[in-house]
């Protein structure tokens, strides 16, 4: 009961120390990666309170006099409310991803038109077959399709889906550096751009919702003639950096700031932008409730469809229970969603995330 009674002291004041760091602002690495566990966080400090409550009787089982103290007994008494208030913190940050709040985005009625399918995938500079990964990315039918990690090994795969996704901007690099967009509309004044970092390259361009509205009458020809709507709809593709990454040849490990500055760049861009109506889309390294992308998406007014109806985690691919979720979707207020979903595994440490979006009525 000894050991027990330490370990469940050491547990919970690193569930204590875990929360209490991601409260405070700083970019060291270290800080920032305890913005990712708040749902374990949050399911551990709920068991380790559950197991807490036997503690006591461990004080007075054990024969141990100093286990016994007051001291020990004051130290729980501190511990247990420090981990109490630790779960009401990570669950206030992880209820919103769940559906007992209202939506971000809100619901596209069943027979809404103009959908477009947006796919996000980090497909990993490391797999093995780029043929299958595409194919199973393919076979969901999606009219953009946003890649980062493609390196050249990917170039023939890419190239094989042409007639689907004719509008391509690619930009392969070595060591996961790559990013690309793949789309079925007319991409217009399409730029890779350089937000922070020489070798982090992000995506701009911009739709018209004439070929969307055209698109979805194609496939549904009991539809009407379009109306004539030249208004665009800007692209953002973005992959920072993660926090912890390795600095290349160097001891030191990547702080937040390069990861926290591109988004909020880009956020920025897009709030100065002519253009009023925008997808931004990518791997961020980042989860939807931390400070970083919270602050990113008040600046360019951009919203999240996980909110309100769940985490969809797609990073490690391989290790559920310990999932986050770092591949986003952000939209402005000029869409709704009718489907949200985790795909499955195509040789990634990431899965990728599907969104069917419709042009919000109301907007």
């Amino acid at each position: 009961m000894l050991i027990v009674t330490l370990l469940w002291f050491f547990c919970s004041l690193l569930m204590v120390t875990g929360t209490t760091l991601s409260m405070l602002r700083g970019s060291s690495w270290w800080m920032r990666v305890w913005d990712f566990p708040r749902v374990q966080i949050l399911f551990c400090a709920v068991a380790l309170s559950v197991v807490g409550m036997l503690v006591p009787t461990g004080f007075t089982m054990t024969n141990s006099e100093a286990l016994s103290s007051p001291i020990i007994r004051s130290l729980w008494i501190a511990v247990m409310g420090l981990l109490i208030l630790a779960i009401i913190r990570q669950g206030s940050w992880s209820i919103r991803m769940t559906p007992l709040v209202s939506t971000d985005v809100p619901n596209a009625s069943d027979d809404e038109a103009l959908r477009c399918r947006v796919i996000a995938s980090n497909v990993d500079y490391t797999n093995s077959n780029p043929d299958s990964a595409m194919h199973k990315l393919m076979a969901h039918e999606p009219d953009l399709l946003a890649l980062v990690e493609v390196d050249e090994a990917w170039q023939t795969s890419i190239s094989e889906h042409c007639a689907e996704l004719p509008n391509q901007i690619v930009e392969y690099r070595a060591n996961g550096k790559g990013i690309a967009l793949l789309s079925k509309y007319e991409l217009h004044n399409p730029q890779v751009r350089t937000l922070v970092l020489d070798d982090r390259p992000s995506i701009w361009t911009a739709i018209r919702m004439s070929d969307m509205i055209q698109d979805w009458i194609n496939r549904d020809h009991t539809k009407a003639d379009p109306p004539i709507d030249d208004t665009m709809v800007g692209i953002c593709v973005l992959h920072p950096p993660p926090p912890g990454l390795k600095k290349r040849h160097k001891d030191e490990r990547v702080s937040s700031k390069p990861r926290d500055i591109e988004i909020e760049v880009a956020a920025r861009t897009i709030a100065e932008s002519p253009i009023e109506h925008w997808i931004m889309v990518g791997d961020f390294n980042d989860v939807g409730w931390s400070r970083t992308t919270e602050h990113a998406k008040s600046i360019g007014k951009l919203y999240d469809p996980r909110i309100g109806r769940g985490f969809y985690n797609t990073f490690p691919a391989r290790i559920p229970l310990l999932r986050y979720p770092i591949d986003h979707v952000l939209v402005t207020r000029a869409f709704c969603v009718s489907h949200l979903a985790r795909l499955e595994d195509i040789g990634s440490d990431h899965l990728p995330l599907l969104t069917d979006i419709h042009i919000n009525p109301e907007s």
